[in-house]
């Protein structure tokens, strides 16, 4: 009886105690999870070779969107760089052409001067008539061209007024400093003459030194006036007036 008690404490205490491996069966176990480690170690190996080549790809394809721009740019830059030399060269042309415009203006200006001074000088030298008006006219502002066109403007009419006669009536100053309302008649720009309203005087426009002064008309040369005057008021038939003539000489 006390034998079969202490062999069964001895088993139990057998279970109790950790059981005790033999080397081969520890061995065979690390073998194992040395294997396990190596393919573990492995399948990362090959996972980060995948993701590796993965990023290489992107790598990749951002380098050649990368060069697909630079070729595009380069080839933007190439065609800006021949369209800066088209407008280069046109901007050349341009500033070419606007020195000979700004030359041409500037010899225009010189002849719509000369021309200016010389018609001004023509008009003063001529009977003195509506010296205003007609100096006015020469003194056009503005560009050549502008200035060019009105004095054309301005000849023209000046050479217009030289083949026409006119007919107004102002007061006349009289040589002796009497004012008296008369008919003041031209004839082109050559003739200028005076008749007063009552018809009993009369003169011709002449140059006396520096300036003009009226010279009185007698005899036939007023009644010549007279007739002048009637023919420019259309109360007379057209014709040829004995005009011009010598004030204070009787006309033939």
């Amino acid at each position: 009886m006390k034998t079969l008690l202490w062999l069964s404490a001895l088993l139990a205490v057998a279970a109790l105690a950790p059981a005790q491996e033999s080397p081969k069966t520890g061995d065979a176990a690390r073998l194992e999870e040395a294997v396990r480690t190596l393919q573990r170690e492995r399948r990362d190996y090959y996972r980060r070779l995948d993701e590796r080549e993965r990023d290489l790809q992107e790598e990749r394809r951002k380098l050649s969107v990368l060069e697909r721009e630079r070729r595009e740019r380069s080839e933007r830059r190439k065609a800006l760089e021949d369209e800066l030399g088209v407008a280069k060269g046109e901007n050349a042309r341009a500033n070419a052409e606007l020195e000979k415009s700004r030359a041409l203006d500037g010899r225009l200006s010189e002849a719509a001067s000369r021309i200016a001074a010389a018609t001004t000088a023509q008009i003063r030298a001529g009977l003195p008539y509506d010296l205003d008006r007609r100096t006015s006219r020469v003194a056009a502002e503005g560009g050549a061209l502008d200035r060019l066109e009105a004095l054309r403007t301005t000849i023209r009419e000046e050479l217009e007024e030289s083949r026409e006669g006119s007919l107004r009536s102002e007061e006349v100053v009289l040589p002796d400093g009497r004012r008296k309302p008369s008919r003041v008649g031209r004839v082109g720009h050559q003739f200028l003459f005076f008749v007063t309203e009552d018809g009993l005087e009369g003169g011709v426009r002449i140059r006396s030194g520096d300036s003009w002064t009226w010279q009185m008309a007698q005899g036939d040369a007023l009644r010549d006036l007279k007739k002048a005057v009637r023919i420019l008021a259309r109360q007379d038939a057209p014709g040829r007036a004995p005009l011009p003539f010598e004030p204070g000489k009787e006309s033939r």
